[in-house]
């Protein structure tokens, strides 16, 4: 099914944007939560050209549809040498376009967390988190201003999650024991 809509999206991206964000507000909330959470291996839009995305947001009157969009690309990239994780070229350059980067950011942020994992979700997400810590030494002063912004207020959340984790833990040690 997400392969389906990935390469439908991808055929037609500017018709399939235009009904995104058409309608009433409650069709236009679901199609957003769609665009934002709904590929579990891969965002919906991860086949759209990166510069046709980006020229059909510049197009846009609402400046929303950069953060909105921008959570529905691939955002992540993994080294395989050392496992680091950093942002991907097309999110660099969709981030690098944007009006206001801390918008863009904050679509970002709301893709920290895995949608699949093993070990700690807490670990996963300060990877990421990490990633877009690493933007704050980003020649552009808006971008890096953002960047550091954006992760300090995820840095509370994650570490709520990680306490949790804790939490977790012992009480599996103790029924355990």
């Amino acid at each position: 099914f997400e392969s389906a809509v990935q390469t439908t999206v991808a055929k037609l991206p500017e018709e399939f944007l235009d009904r995104v964000f058409s309608g009433d507000e409650e069709a236009r909330q679901l199609r957003r939560f769609f665009i934002v959470y709904g590929g579990k291996d891969r965002p919906p839009l991860a086949k759209v050209d990166i510069d046709t995305l980006i020229s059909w947001c510049g197009r846009q009157d609402d400046p929303e549809v950069w953060s909105i969009l921008g959570a529905g690309i691939n955002l992540w990239k993994t080294n395989d040498e050392d496992k680091s994780t950093s942002l991907s070229d097309e999110a660099l350059k969709f981030l690098e376009a944007a009006p206001d980067p801390k918008a863009v950011l904050h679509g970002y942020a709301k893709r920290l967390g895995p949608t699949s994992w093993s070990g700690s979700e807490a670990d996963i997400m300060q990877t990421r988190a990490d990633a877009i810590r690493a933007l704050s030494k980003n020649a552009n002063a808006q971008i890096a201003d953002a960047a550091e912004a954006v992760f300090i207020e995820k840095i509370k959340g994650i570490e709520r999650i990680r306490s949790r984790e804790r939490r977790r833990e012992e009480e599996r040690e103790q029924t355990f024991e």
